[in-house]
C-alpha cells in the first residue's frame, strides 16, 4: 500500500497560510494593495501550476528504502534529451499532443504576463528567465522522480517540456508588452483614471 497525497486539503492550506504571511510581511513594507493584488494572483497561479503538475503524489510503502541505484539508473534512461524528438507522440489521440503542445505553452504563459508587474523585466533577461522556467519545472519533476516518489501518476521528463515552457513564458512576456503598447495607445487618448489601481498599472507600463 502506497501513501497518496492530494492537493487538498493540505498543500493548499500551506500555500494559503504562506500567501497571507507573506501579503502582510510586503504590506508592512509599504507596498500598495494593487501590488500586493497581483502578487496575490501570480502565488495562486504558482499553486494551481503544482496542483496541475505535481499532484497527487504517491509515495511507496517502503520509502526511503525503494530508493537505489537500479531505480535511479532507469529514472535517468527515461529521459528525453533530444529536443524535438516525440517518439510516437503523433500516433495519439489528439488530446494527449494537445496538452503536450499548446498545454506545455499556455501553462507558463501568465506567469511571463503577470511578473512585470511585480519587478522590472529588462528584455535581454527575458530569454534567460523563460529557460530558467523551464528548466526548473522539469527538474523539480526529476528530483522527485529520482527521490523514487511518483508525480502526477508519471509524468515523463522531457527537453521538449523546457523548451515548451519557456516559449510559453516568453508568448507571456510578448502578452504584457502587447498590454503596454495598447495601454499607452489608450491613454494618449483618454486620462488616466486616479484610483489607486490604474495609478500602479500607469506606473508599471512607464517603466
Amino acid at each position: 500500500m502506497q501513501l497518496e497525497i492530494e492537493f487538498f486539503p493540505y498543500p493548499v492550506f500551506i500555500g494559503t497560510v504562506l500567501l497571507i504571511a507573506m501579503i502582510i510581511r510586503k504590506w508592512r513594507m509599504d507596498h500598495s494593495w494593487p501590488y500586493l493584488l497581483f502578487f496575490s494572483i501570480l502565488w495562486v497561479y504558482f499553486l494551481v501550476i503544482l496542483k496541475i503538475i505535481f499532484f497527487p503524489i504517491r509515495i511507496p510503502e517502503d520509502w526511503p528504502g525503494s530508493i537505489s541505484v537500479q531505480n535511479t539508473l532507469d529514472t535517468l534512461s527515461r529521459i528525453n534529451l533530444i529536443p524535438l524528438y516525440f517518439g510516437n507522440l503523433f500516433t495519439t489521440n489528439a488530446a494527449v499532443i494537445f496538452r503536450q503542445f499548446i498545454g506545455n505553452i499556455l501553462l507558463t504563459m501568465p506567469f511571463g504576463f503577470l511578473l512585470p508587474f511585480l519587478v522590472r523585466v529588462p528584455a535581454r533577461r527575458g530569454f534567460l528567465i523563460a529557460l530558467f522556467t523551464g528548466l526548473a519545472l522539469e527538474g523539480a519533476q526529476l528530483l522527485i522522480s529520482l527521490l523514487s516518489i511518483i508525480c502526477k501518476y508519471g509524468h515523463s521528463i522531457d527537453i521538449n517540456d523546457v523548451i515548451l515552457n519557456a516559449i510559453g513564458v516568453i508568448v507571456g512576456f510578448g502578452g504584457f508588452r502587447s498590454f503596454v503598447w495598447l495601454y499607452r495607445i489608450l491613454i494618449s487618448r483618454f486620462q488616466v483614471p486616479t484610483n489607486d489601481l490604474f495609478q500602479f498599472i500607469h506606473k508599471v507600463t512607464l517603466q
